[in-house]
């Protein structure tokens, strides 16, 4: 292979390098599933508890399907209607401030969800989870 098409190779390379690169690290990926998870249970049972039981299997966690949809879960609200949910989380007490993605913050902005989206803050979610829901 001549030299130049070596150098382009290895430009290409390490800009592929930089692409793969994590945004989370393990740690807070797995604190941010085990938020997820909180949240997702916590809408089931919220919904059987208000005799909505037809729509408990219908509450979608959208990364254990591996759908990327703009927020994390899509649950129902009493009246059995669609609520779009993204949860932050921390091992913390608190969460001093939460970073949104293009796609979660596009979500946030549609006509369809806007009027629906939650962003679920889950503290303590290691030990004894609270959430905090933000309208």
């Amino acid at each position: 292979m001549p030299s130049c098409e070596l150098e382009l190779f290895a430009s290409n390379l390490e800009m592929l390098k930089v692409k793969a690169k994590k945004r989370r690290s393990d740690r807070s990926a797995f604190i941010g599933r085990k938020g997820e998870k909180i949240v997702f249970d916590t809408e089931k049972d919220k919904l059987k508890k208000i005799n909505l039981n037809n729509l408990v299997e219908k509450v979608r966690w959208h990364a254990e399907l591996n759908e990327k949809p703009g927020y994390d879960i899509t649950s129902y609200d009493d009246k059995g209607e669609e609520i779009y949910i993204e949860v932050k989380s921390s091992s913390g007490k608190t969460i001093n401030d939460v970073d949104l993605t293009k796609n979660e913050i596009l979500a946030m902005l549609n006509k369809k969800t806007k009027e629906k989206y939650y962003i679920y803050l889950v503290t303590n979610a290691l030990t004894k989870p609270e959430i905090e829901v933000i309208k």
